[in-house]
């Protein structure tokens, strides 16, 4: 299980930075930022939910 915990820490870790980066250091995210984002995010839920033999 602490695969799927570490999969997720990443993808939060990765939002986190593009938040950061807006907030922090100015420029705003673009829908590329954004779509990266969440597809890391999408992805780390499939780690973290997928069904276990």
């Amino acid at each position: 299980m602490w695969f799927g915990r570490t999969a997720t820490y990443c993808g939060d870790y990765i939002v986190a930075s593009v938040l950061w980066r807006w907030l922090v250091e100015g420029p705003r995210p673009d829908h590329w930022d954004l779509t990266g984002a969440a597809i890391c995010l999408v992805g780390a839920a499939v780690i973290l939910f997928a069904p276990r033999a």
